[in-house]
């Protein structure tokens, strides 16, 4: 049986949170049945290799970071040589320039998914995405809250819209660890409690309010130690805010590391103070590790952490809150224990990869299905 060929269309492959869900399906796709390409706008990114590594060709087109309207032609080049039977993107500005070239192309299917609430959309972003739905037979949300954003304000019709929650394989976040010498290797003294962030370094993704938080925390648990995991813009300015707040000797700023599995299983708990999210794979990850959780109240965060179950759902910018939870976990270990475990249960019943990979086949395999009883019809009534 003819293989169905699916071209995924992404801004680059660098590590970010859409890329690795699409890296993540690229891994769990079923061969026998979908021959994936992925096809990149700018560059490759860092993820590139392991893609190709899986035997799925990556094109990138270097697209000019701004309106390039060439890249147009070049997409439907691509997805014409390819002779793909289904274009699914992901993210802003894929979402826009793969629909356009998909359907001036012919394709068959077109699929995009939405993976935030993008608040910072203009009311002409929204009305684009609005016109973009009508030439597209799904948008996929990764979570209820972004499919509520893109129905409630760029007003796309329901019936275009399906959830499919974000996945991630269990299989890393349990392997055994000598957490001891895991430890020693980074420098962490015995005894000290350690609360990890694990998110690029974008105002979004709110470290800033970490920072604070951990000042106050410091003032009752002296040898806290902080540690931030990945690189971007902010670097700078959060390590002046860090020196100004007297927490040298009280956190660790790691970079980008290969090694996120390890650094959560050595810690006692996890923090995501976010401005917007759509569902994010570190949490869900750190969930998986048994860690307990605290998170703004954005995006799809409260359908992944129950509220004083598996940690603590708070305000966005509440620095007071967030130092408080921090020390009610930090404070009381056999709470953090049980919050932890009431974690992995709820990722291992609604977050897991396999489940996220098998929603995603069966919507293609539903929108061709639904696109050739369709084409069947038209020959029908011309005949």
């Amino acid at each position: 049986m003819k293989k169905v060929r699916v071209l995924y269309n992404v801004e680059s492959m660098e590590v970010a949170g859409a890329e690795r869900v699409v890296l993540a399906m690229l891994g769990r796709l079923d061969r026998m049945r979908f021959e994936p390409i992925v096809c990149c706008l700018t560059e490759r990114g860092a993820l590139a290799e392991r893609v190709e590594a899986m035997g799925i060709p990556v094109i990138a087109l270097n697209k000019d970071p701004k309106w390039d309207l060439p890249v147009i032609p070049r997409l439907m080049k691509v997805m014409k040589e390819q002779q793909v039977d289904i274009v699914h993107t992901h993210s802003w500005p894929a979402n826009v320039w793969g629909r356009v070239a998909a359907r001036l192309a012919g394709v068959p299917v077109i699929v995009a998914t939405e993976h935030s609430v993008h608040a910072w959309k203009s009311p002409a972003h929204l009305r684009l995405d609005r016109w973009l739905a009508n030439v597209t037979d799904r948008v996929i949300c990764c979570s209820n809250a972004v499919e509520t954003f893109y129905r409630e304000h760029a007003k796309i019709k329901p019936s275009k819209l399906e959830r499919i929650y974000n996945g991630i394989d269990l299989e890393p976040w349990t392997s055994p660890l000598d957490t001891d010498a895991k430890r020693i290797e980074l420098g962490i003294g015995a005894g000290r409690r350690v609360v990890t962030v694990v998110a690029r370094l974008l105002p979004e993704k709110g470290h800033r309010f970490f920072l604070d938080s951990l000042a106050r925390v410091k003032r009752e648990v002296p040898s806290v130690l902080g540690l931030i995991v990945g690189g971007g813009e902010t670097r700078d300015t959060l390590g002046r805010q860090a020196k100004y707040l007297g927490l040298d000797e009280n956190l660790l700023f790691l970079g980008e590391r290969s090694d996120v599995p390890d650094l959560l299983k050595i810690s006692d708990l996890f923090v995501l103070p976010s401005l917007r999210e759509g569902l994010p794979l570190a949490v869900l990850e750190a969930m998986a590790c048994e860690k307990p959780v605290i998170v703004t109240d954005v995006g799809g965060n409260r359908e992944a952490v129950l509220d004083g179950e598996c940690g603590f759902v708070i305000p966005v910018e509440d620095t007071v809150t967030l130092a408080q939870d921090m020390l009610q976990i930090l404070s009381n270990p056999k709470l953090g224990a049980g919050m932890g475990k009431a974690g992995r249960k709820r990722v291992e019943a609604y977050f897991s990869l396999g489940g996220m990979v098998r929603a995603n086949e069966q919507a293609y395999e539903n929108l061709l299905a639904r696109k050739r009883r369709k084409n069947d019809r038209k020959t029908l009534i011309h005949k």
